[in-house]
């Protein structure tokens, strides 16, 4: 029997929480945590994250950190995590069309929620 390792994300915004719309068969809409199956290799957050950009639809590209050898430390990451802490992100298009860096996998989330928009049940 195969094992699968899954995931799942309550990430609040406001008063509420980042919800995916999933169609089910009979075409009603289900609200459910944005999550799914963790990769070999992934830690949980990732694994989160990943499913959170998939299931956005924004276009994104991993660039590895190298932790082992003080990748975190250089003046380049820095830049986008002043603390050295991942994961972190970049949006080059973010507010005012203007490059944003983003740090914590808390912050990344419902940055990239409230970004797409598709998380959130209508009013």
């Amino acid at each position: 029997m195969r094992r699968w390792l899954v995931g799942g994300a309550l990430i609040r915004h406001g008063d509420g929480l980042v919800l995916v719309g999933n169609r089910r068969r009979d075409q009603s809409l289900e609200w459910t945590p944005p999550g799914g199956v963790i990769d070999h290799g992934e830690t949980l957050l990732q694994g989160l994250e990943r499913e959170v950009l998939e299931e956005t639809g924004l276009p994104y590209r991993l660039v590895p950190v190298d932790i082992g050898n003080g990748g975190q430390d250089t003046p380049e990451f820095r830049g986008i995590s002043p603390n050295g802490r991942m994961p972190a992100i970049v949006d080059a298009e973010g507010p005012g069309g203007e490059p944003i860096g983003i740090f914590e996998s808390g912050a990344i989330l419902q940055y990239l929620g409230d970004k797409a928009g598709a998380f959130y049940p209508p009013e």
